[in-house]
């Protein structure tokens, strides 16, 4: 019972962000929203991890985790290249 009111406590914040992945006005709020985005997806995935009780499931976390800061490292330095190159 308490599993299900906290999944949905934290799938409210999850789809409000995804509105503003959406949404954003700028690409760097997009790039804000994403990083938020997946940030709440591994929280939501580390609860189910506990709840399942399959602690394997962490490595498969950190895996994401490491893809997600990567992702985010790329299209930051691709984002600061296009802006740059408006500007000139």
């Amino acid at each position: 019972m308490i599993e299900n009111i906290l999944e949905i406590l934290l799938m409210i914040p999850i789809i409000l962000t995804m509105t503003k992945l959406i949404v954003g006005p700028t690409s760097w709020d997009r790039l804000l929203a994403y990083a938020s985005f997946s940030t709440k997806i591994v929280i939501l995935m580390i609860f189910y991890t506990f709840i399942s009780e399959q602690l394997i499931l962490l490595d498969m976390i950190i895996v994401v985790l490491i893809l997600n800061i990567w992702g985010i490292l790329i299209t930051t330095r691709f984002l600061k290249k296009v802006v740059l190159k408006d500007d000139s």
